[in-house]
């Protein structure tokens, strides 16, 4: 007795989802192989992260809710929503928040300490 066409359907089903999940998972594999050791931006990636994590949720809103009225179709309008996010998250994390001591914290960054005043110098001491 030939099986049921169902029978033939659940197996063409999970040979396709093993087919999936071992791509993806050899892709895994490849990535870690090539990827993980140290390279000359680690140190500043590890410290971005998060804050690009933060603020890419709000700056696709924003640059959607600008430009979902201009109609620029499916090309252009995910392109420029890419690079406004990716634009804004390097430039506030680059120029504000890195920048600014109060923010660090509230952004995952470590405080740094308040610039140390300089003691006088033996010279200026000297001149008073």
């Amino acid at each position: 007795m030939a099986p049921a066409a169902g029978h033939h359907g659940a197996v063409a089903t999970c040979a396709h989802a093993l087919y999936w999940w071992s791509a993806l998972l050899s892709l895994l594999a490849w990535g870690s192989h090539a990827l993980n050791r140290p390279w000359p931006g680690l140190r500043y990636a590890t410290e971005a992260v998060y804050p690009w994590y933060i603020l890419h949720q709000s700056l696709i809103v924003l640059a959607a809710f600008w430009l979902i009225p201009l109609g620029l179709g499916p090309v252009w309008e995910p392109l420029l929503v890419l690079g406004i996010t990716v634009a804004g998250c390097l430039l506030l994390h680059e120029l504000v928040i890195r920048r600014t001591r109060w923010l660090r914290p509230l952004f995952g960054l470590p405080a740094r300490p308040a610039a140390p005043r300089r003691k006088p110098t033996a010279i200026a001491q000297v001149v008073r």
